[in-house]
Parts: C-alpha cells; structure tokens; sequence
C-alpha cells in the first residue's frame, strides 16, 4: 500500500509543480521562492540543524512556541528547523523566533523530496506537532535512524476513525515513531486503539496550557481598549473565524447595541485572504467599522467605529489581553472549534458554537468551570453575550475560573522538554 501512496505522489508532482508555477508568475500571495521548498529546492542559506520539528500551520506553531523558547534557554548549541505547510504557519515562525530557528514549508511527501530535506537538515530527531503523519517522512527518518516523536498528540474520535479505515498502513506508519507524547488519555486510547504499541504512548498532558498571557505592547490596541473602557464600553473578540461566523458575530452585535448595550466587536479572521472579504461584509451590514491596517494610535483614539476588522498576523494575542468576551471561531463552522485556551489565559469569558471536536478535554475543563458557554444557534449565542455583558460579577468570574483551570493543568511543558533532550543525546 505504501509504494501505490508513492507513486501516487510521483504522478502528482508534475501537476502541483505547473499549478504552483502558474500561481508565481501571477503573483498570488504567499507564492515565493521561498515556498519552493514544497518541492525540496531550498535556498542556500537552509543548514543543518539539531531537530527538525514540523508544525502545520499558526495553531500547532502557537502551541510549541514556549517549548521550543525552553529548549533553546537550556541548550544555546542547539539548532531548530521548524517546517509548516501553511504561509500563515510561515509567518507565525517569524513573528515568534526571528532568526533563532530555521524557517521552509515542509515538502510534499515524495520519497525523492524528503529524502533532499532528510539529507539537507541532518536531524538528530524529527518531531511532528499534534497530528499530521507523513507515511514517507517517517519512514525515511526511521530507515536512517533518527528517532521520531509526536509532541502533544492529539487523536481525536473523528480522526480514530478516519485512520482505522487504512489499517496496517497507518499502523506500521505509526509504530515508527519512537515515542507518542499524547495530550490526554482520550488521545492515549485512540492510538492503542489503532494499534500503536502500548510502550510507545505516553500521557504527558497538553501543551496549551502552558501558553504564557504576556502580550506584546500594540499601541493601537491599547489606544481603542482604553477608550472604550473609558466609556464603559464591553469589548468583545471574536478570535479565528470562518464564514458564516463573521455574520453571526456582526448579526449578534447589532441586536446587542441596538437593546441598549454599550459594546465595540473586535473581528480576527483565521485566515488572512478572507480579509478583504470579511471587509465587504461589514460594508454591507451598515456598521461603522475601522480596519486595524488602516488606523494610527491617533485614529484610534478620535474615531467612534464599534467594529473593528483585525486585518493583521501575531496581533491576536495582545488582542485578547485588551478584551473582556471572547468568541472562538471554528465552532460555528463546522472545524472542531479553535483554541480556546489563547483567551482563557487572559482571563476572558468563551462562547463558542456546537462544534467543538478538535480539544474536547480543554473546552469540556472550561465548560465544568463555567468559563466556557456553548451556543447551539443565533438566539443563543446573543442570550450569553448579553448575560456577560449585563452581569460584570458573573462575567469576571468566568474569566477567572478559566484561567485557574490554566493553573491547574500545567506540568507538560516540562515532560515534553525531558523526552525530546533524552532523544537528541
């Protein structure tokens, strides 16, 4: 079954390389030099490195950032690839490391292509963030000896049973890896489950927890939040949305204001192409809005818009440090819902939609709390907002039930350092 996977992949390069070339020349965003990489043709200044440790996208990059902050404090030697699939994952490495680590999107998984990165790199170890199982990769750094670890694993019900589907292939792909560092026990089951030796799978807790609240200073942010509170105004975010969600959140906002509270809606879209389209949306929904692009510390003291569109990458955190709701796309959409933890740790009250698979053992530790309202429509998504907006005890004493939840389930951050150093000795 493998060698039909890799073939498979050889009869698609030439397609994806004519796509990718086209999208070039036009100039899509994102279509670099750099992002070549897909194909494993790295710019010259790509080195060998200690680990090459590949993250998907901003989520997986946003919740190994403090791990690989506490490798790099204890071993100043060390050397970091980190790989991602997605630009704005690309981004997110920038924006959280600079030059301190090594930066290409991660290859399509050809055995030709990852052998060039596998012989480019020269890892001690692979690490592969929560989830994604390259069959080629892994079984190229297996065959060269690297040891493999999954950080953080998640397996959730939905992917168990999408990966039951491919049998001894996932299996034998799976029993490759060295060591499987789940993020719960739901997680530790799934893989046993799957056939994944039972040796192989620890549960060393989850890594979002361990997410630090400090926040870069934004003066725009600062400028907005204290005007607003100023004012008496309730800021709510609404954090990694999907369409229809925007709508919903604008559509809950106009109802809210229009019954008399006083609340400013602060939007942050979970992908930057959506932008300008969530842009002509609330063009359309006879809101003043401002986009955060466009405005200065001075603009955002004077103007009177009560939606702000958050048009910008690595802003996310230093928005919820300046808000009081938080709504987490992704839930609404049909995603799984997103991280729920970025607006705990910051004190803040959650709402999210029914759809909630992704993290089921953080939103379910929210939700025992009552930091974490789930809204199964319309109606009800606006009830809890206007409940948390009319009710500032209940409101602040959600937000601080979640962070105490935060508090009270670290520990894996330092698990997880231990096994990747005991890896690379």
């Amino acid at each position: 079954m493998r060698l039909m996977y890799s073939i498979a992949w050889y009869l698609l390069l030439v397609p994806l390389w004519l796509v990718f070339i086209v999208k070039m020349l036009i100039g899509l965003p994102g279509y670099t030099r750099h992002r070549l990489s897909l194909f494993s043709l790295f710019n010259r200044k790509l080195t060998q490195s200690t680990l090459l440790w590949h993250c998907v996208s901003v989520g997986e990059v946003v919740c190994v950032t403090p791990l690989i902050e506490k490798i790099l404090a204890s071993n100043p030697d060390l050397t970091i690839t980190i790989t991602t699939t997605t630009e704005t994952g690309a981004n997110q490495v920038y924006t959280s490391f600079g030059d301190r680590v090594q930066h290409c999107y991660l290859p399509y998984d050809c055995g030709l292509l990852m052998r060039r990165l596998i012989n480019r790199i020269l890892p001690k170890a692979l690490l592969i963030t929560e989830v994604e199982l390259w069959p080629n990769l892994i079984n190229i750094a297996n065959t060269r000896g690297i040891p493999i670890a999954l950080i953080n694993a998640r397996m959730t019900n939905r992917s168990a049973a999408n990966y039951a589907k491919l049998g001894r292939f996932f299996t034998a792909s799976a029993n490759k890896i060295q060591i499987i560092s789940a993020q719960s026990q739901r997680d530790k089951d799934n893989y046993q489950r799957l056939g994944v030796s039972a040796d192989k799978v620890k549960n060393n807790g989850n890594i979002k927890f361990e997410l630090s609240s400090t926040s870069a200073q934004d003066a725009i942010l600062e400028s907005l939040s204290s005007k607003a509170h100023r004012d008496n105004c309730i800021i709510i975010i609404a954090a990694s949305t999907h369409e229809p969600e925007e709508s919903m959140i604008v559509a809950a906002h106009k109802q809210l204001a229009s019954s008399g509270v006083n609340i400013q809606t602060w939007l942050v879209p979970r992908h930057p192409q959506r932008f300008d389209q969530v842009a002509n949306l609330l063009g359309k929904s006879n809101v003043n809005y401002l986009r955060y692009t466009q405005l200065t510390e001075q603009k955002a003291t004077d103007n009177d818009a009560n939606v702000m569109l958050i048009d910008a990458m690595g802003v996310l955190n230093s928005a919820f440090a300046k808000s009081d709701i938080a709504f987490i796309g992704g839930s609404f959409a049909e995603k799984g819902g997103h991280n729920a933890l970025e607006a705990a740790q910051h004190n803040l009250p959650v709402v999210m939609g029914p759809s909630q698979y992704n993290n089921p053992e953080i939103y379910d530790k929210l939700a025992q709390v009552a930091n974490l309202a789930t809204a199964s429509n319309q109606t009800e998504l606006e009830e809890i907002l206007l409940t948390w907006c009319e009710n500032i005890q209940q409101r602040l004493s959600a937000g601080n039930a979640g962070y105490a939840v935060i508090q009270q389930n670290r520990g894996a951050l330092a698990a997880n350092q231990k096994l990747i150093e005991e890896l690379i000795e």
